[in-house]
């Protein structure tokens, strides 16, 4: 192979060689290129540019000194011909420039592919983040437009809060000034009488000046002074409102957190959750106490009721969810079901037979119950010392011992039995 220093026609070694013979691996002029492609073995050749071939030196075999040709595959490693039919004989090989092509052509497949993949992957998270963000804008706008709201309903609440203090206050002054009005009167009839009090008192004292004065005497009598009523009173408790009570008000909004793959991964590594039984009901079996937070759905475990630490929620309005009742075990839950399904359930002629045994017993008539209550009425009650003593006699008398006792339970209850089968 020709040194890409030179660059100078290798054929008539004059020329300059901007031509290049990628099967001939030789440099070329313009006109040897033109006799190069007539001949009939070469005229197939490819040629490219001078300038864009880059100049390489064959490898040589530490081993042997020979230009290294193949690529020993069990290996992976470039090896020459002695190598082939030498150390590396019966591995399977394949040729160099082979290898390199076939790394270039997967590098670039691989590299195109990923880049393609990115550029993709780019392109949804630019839509991902506008789509991220005109959701963002619109919690925004809802959050203003609920604002908005809010505040119009405090405006028209205030408005209507001032109406109906205007109009009630309104209602109680005008009683006031119907009252003042009525006292300004009997005050103005006052005096028109004193007037006339004065015009008498500047006549002779006749007969005549008798009448008036009685006259006058009915008039003052009818006269009346209006007690002064209890004053209206109006006064204003102001609620403490919160910043908390106000964003109440408002909705809520959850921003779901950005998850990458590891995550994701990390996630199914984690071990699963127990069971609803092992997390709410066994706390029950040892004796704690679930509450839930109705607002935020916190739940706080504690061994005592009086123990709960409501400061661990936003809110004190707690709600309590379980209670120290024992729940069976599932041996025991088994055991009860089993149990069930051996009870033997009367069938329907049994049922109606002992339906007619009840509608068959007789009832007492209501004299036959009268004598009866008299009977009891005259039955003679012991007296306190009578009482004492039987007391006494009862607790010296011999308790029967367990095997007795053991022996009169099992004949009750196999008498017990054959009053049974008998029915």
């Amino acid at each position: 192979m020709a040194q890409a220093a030179s660059k100078t026609c290798e054929i008539c070694v004059s020329a300059s060689g901007s031509q290049y013979c990628l099967e001939c691996e030789q440099y070329f002029c313009e006109n040897c290129k033109g006799f190069h492609k007539r001949q009939r073995g070469t005229k197939h050749h490819q040629f490219q540019s001078s300038s864009d071939v880059i100049p390489e030196g064959k490898s040589k075999c530490k081993d042997h000194n020979e230009d290294v040709s193949f690529v020993c595959n069990t290996c992976n490693v470039a090896v020459c011909s002695s190598c082939v039919t030498g150390s590396h004989s019966g591995h399977a090989f394949s040729k160099l420039l082979d290898s390199i092509s076939q790394l270039k052509e997967t590098n670039t497949t691989d590299l195109r592919s990923k880049v393609h993949e990115a550029t993709q992957n780019m392109k949804q998270i630019e839509e991902g983040l506008k789509a991220f963000d005109v959701k963002v804008e619109g919690i925004v706008k809802a959050i203003t437009e609920e604002g908005t709201k809010i505040k119009t309903m405090v405006d028209k609440c205030i408005s209507e809060k001032i109406a109906s203090v205007k109009d009630q206050s309104r209602k109680e002054r005008d009683k006031l000034t119907k009252l003042l009005e009525d006292t300004q009167m009997d005050l103005k009839a006052g005096r028109d009488l004193d007037k006339k009090i004065h015009e008498l008192n500047k006549t002779r004292n006749d007969g005549k000046l008798l009448q008036s004065l009685q006259k006058l005497t009915d008039y003052i009598a009818k006269l009346t002074v209006k007690p002064i009523p209890e004053f209206p009173n109006i006064q204003y408790t102001a609620k403490s409102a919160t910043d908390n009570d106000v964003k109440q008000l408002f909705g809520n909004y959850i921003i779901s957190e950005m998850r990458t793959q590891q995550t994701m991964n990390r996630e199914r590594e984690l071990p699963s959750p127990k069971s609803d039984y092992k997390q709410e009901v066994n706390p029950k079996e040892r004796g704690r106490y679930l509450y839930r937070c109705k607002k935020c759905g916190t739940i706080i475990l504690t061994s005592l009721k009086e123990q709960a630490d409501i400061s661990t929620c936003s809110t004190i309005a707690l709600l309590l969810i379980q209670l120290i009742t024992r729940v069976p075990s599932t041996k025991e839950a088994k055991d009860g079901k089993e149990r069930l399904s051996q009870t033997r359930v009367p069938s329907t002629k049994e049922a109606k037979d002992a339906k007619e045994r009840l509608s068959q017993t007789r009832v007492p008539s209501t004299k036959e119950a009268k004598d009866a209550k008299e009977r009891l009425s005259q039955t003679r009650v012991p007296s306190t010392k009578e009482a004492k003593h039987a007391k006494e006699r009862l607790s010296q008398t011999r308790d029967p011992s367990t095997k007795e006792a053991k022996d009169a339970k099992l004949i009750n209850q196999i008498q017990t039995g054959n009053d049974m089968a008998k029915t």
